[in-house]
């Protein structure tokens, strides 16, 4: 059995697995060409509401997610991975701290002509 896991690496992994999932979501929605109003149009929202999900990386909801991928023509296809590494011997306390505490920061623009990204 593994051990207890500390908050800090609980909030850290949560931080990036939805960090993860806006990434995959703005991403999706830049490779389809569509603009918000057409994805807000498709799913009988406002496009003000599809700004809000493609802006943050803010807890969002499993059907929220199913559906801008719906409307991007996508689905998710994933499987969990081990936190260790390919060799089963690296832990989280392994890791140097400035991983632990520093993130990548991916700017997210907009409007009415797309979604587009910058790292």
């Amino acid at each position: 059995m593994s051990e207890r896991k500390s908050l800090a690496d609980i909030y850290y992994y949560r931080q990036r697995f939805r960090n993860r999932l806006n990434t995959m979501l703005v991403e999706a929605v830049v490779e389809s060409g569509l603009k918000k109003k057409d994805i807000a149009e498709i799913l009988g929202k406002e496009p003000s509401q599809i700004t809000r999900w493609l802006n943050s990386s803010r807890n969002v909801h499993t059907d929220t997610i199913s559906d801008l991928l719906l409307a991007v023509d996508r689905e998710l296809d994933f499987r969990p991975v081990s936190i260790h590494g390919e060799t089963g011997n690296e832990s989280v306390e392994s890791q140097p701290a400035e991983i632990m505490t520093t993130h990548e920061v991916i700017e997210f623009k907009t409007d009415d002509a797309g979604v587009s990204a910058t790292a």
